[in-house]
């Protein structure tokens, strides 16, 4: 019976394990500057370059107070997971380990990175082959991504004690069950 238990209790606490998740909370800046441009460019954040339906990677080769120049690139599938983000809400995000092979992408790249969306009524800014010039007005927000630390922390806290919870109730009405069928033989 202990041992029934016991096993049963390690499959609950295992079942429990598999909510346990990684987030990211979205700050949108709705004014950028050359500021925030420096900033992002200076913690060599992965920067995404949005205009309506598509995106490009962005990578800044000079900026003054006005506007930024730059290089776009084919946006790599490791950083799509902007088509799946809830700006206001937790979005979760797979964490992985590069040392051990998994049938789901690694997504922590998630975290590196700001999206700069343009104004819809522009259809496109001075191309030059890859290179863009881009003016602060023309963009419309910025989106940074963020780690959710109290979100991914009870990710974890919620499904152990509630396991933790359950298994105790299952075993507190056994042991009581029992206590009052041993009794009820006694009498």
């Amino acid at each position: 019976m202990i041992r029934a238990m016991g096993v049963f209790f390690a499959i609950i606490t295992l079942a429990s394990l598999q909510s346990c998740m990684f987030f990211y909370k979205v700050q949108i800046i709705t004014k950028v500057t050359s500021h925030e441009i420096k900033q992002y460019d200076s913690l060599k954040k992965y920067i995404i370059l949005h205009q309506r339906d598509t995106a490009w990677h962005l990578l800044i080769t000079e900026y003054s107070d006005d506007l930024f120049y730059g290089e776009i690139s084919v946006l790599p599938n490791s950083h799509m997971k902007y088509k799946t983000t809830n700006p206001k809400g937790g979005n979760r995000y797979i964490k992985g380990d590069k040392n051990i092979k998994s049938k789901k992408p690694i997504e922590i790249a998630v975290l590196d990175e700001v999206h700069l969306y343009l104004n819809d009524s522009l259809i496109y800014l001075l191309y030059d082959s890859n290179f863009i010039k881009v003016n602060y007005s023309a963009i419309s927000k910025a989106e940074i991504y963020n780690k959710a630390k109290g979100r991914t922390i009870l990710s974890w806290i919620i499904p152990i004690a509630g396991g933790t919870l359950l298994i105790g109730g299952i075993i507190i009405t056994i042991v009581i069950a029992s206590q009052s069928m041993w009794s009820s033989f006694t009498l």
